[in-house]
This record gives C-alpha cells, sequence and structure tokens, in this order.
C-alpha cells in the first residue's frame, strides 16, 4: 500500500506537467485563407476550386528564365506551373475556407468550367486567417 506522503508530491507533479509540455509547443507557422466566391452577377458560386498558388519567383524578382527552360527548349515544361500550394471548394454560399498554408505571399485563384475565373494577391501570416473575396469573370474563348 502507498503512503499519504508519497501521493501529495506526486499529485503536485502531475499537475504541473501538462504546463511544461504546454510552454515547449512551436509558434505557429501557417495560417488560414477564407472568403466568399461570386459571379460577375453578384451570386454566390458554389462548387468553384479555390487554389493557393505561391507567385512565380522569376516574375517577382525580373530574373529571367534559366536557358534550359526557355520555351522551346528541349527537356523544359512549357507553359507548365507549379503545383497549388494548397487548395479549396466552395460550398453552397459560395465560402471556402483553406487551413495550414505556410506564412508567404499568394495568388488565389478561383475557377469554375463554364463559369468564369477570378484571382486575387494575399499575404498569409502564421496564426491568422487572411480574408480573400473573389469574383468570377467570364473567359473569353480560344480563337
Amino acid at each position: 500500500m502507498i503512503r499519504a506522503r508519497f501521493l501529495v508530491p506526486l499529485f503536485a507533479l502531475s499537475l504541473l506537467v501538462p504546463f511544461a509540455i504546454a510552454q515547449d509547443k512551436p509558434a505557429a507557422t501557417t495560417g488560414t485563407i477564407s472568403g466568399k466566391v461570386t459571379t460577375a452577377d453578384g451570386k454566390a458560386a458554389a462548387n468553384v476550386t479555390v487554389r493557393v498558388m505561391a507567385p512565380e519567383a522569376a516574375a517577382a524578382t525580373g530574373e529571367k528564365k534559366p536557358e534550359n527552360q526557355a520555351k522551346g527548349a528541349k527537356g523544359a515544361k512549357a507553359g507548365k506551373h507549379a503545383p497549388p500550394v494548397a487548395q479549396g471548394t466552395t460550398d453552397q454560399d459560395g465560402n471556402y475556407k483553406i487551413e495550414n498554408v505556410p506564412a508567404g505571399d499568394y495568388n488565389v485563384v478561383a475557377a469554375a468550367k463554364g463559369v468564369g475565373m477570378g484571382h486575387a494577391k494575399v499575404s498569409v501570416k502564421a496564426g491568422e486567417t487572411a480574408t480573400v473575396d473573389i469574383t468570377l469573370k467570364a473567359m473569353k474563348p480560344k480563337a
């Protein structure tokens, strides 16, 4: 049988452990992007794909593409874009929420086949939610 004098320190220690663990949590490194997607006439756009894209480094810095990535170069993936950092879909009311987006600057692109496309720029801060509303504009048919 355990004596009471051993239980008191053990009980006190058990109260302190959760506080020690909580203080060791790393700081948040991701944020959230949320908003609403509407059509050109102001109606909610349901079931629209919303993608979070990293801005192209070359465009942001003015750097030229390496020769092996120039248009028409062998082995180049001309016209290919980097995959989205994150993505989601709007609900019936046109609302979306994309969590766990690494902190940074992004282009948010919303597109629905037969409806249109829209985009906006956003800065995501760790532990915060950035709100980005997007209006879809009709896409011009390819000639």
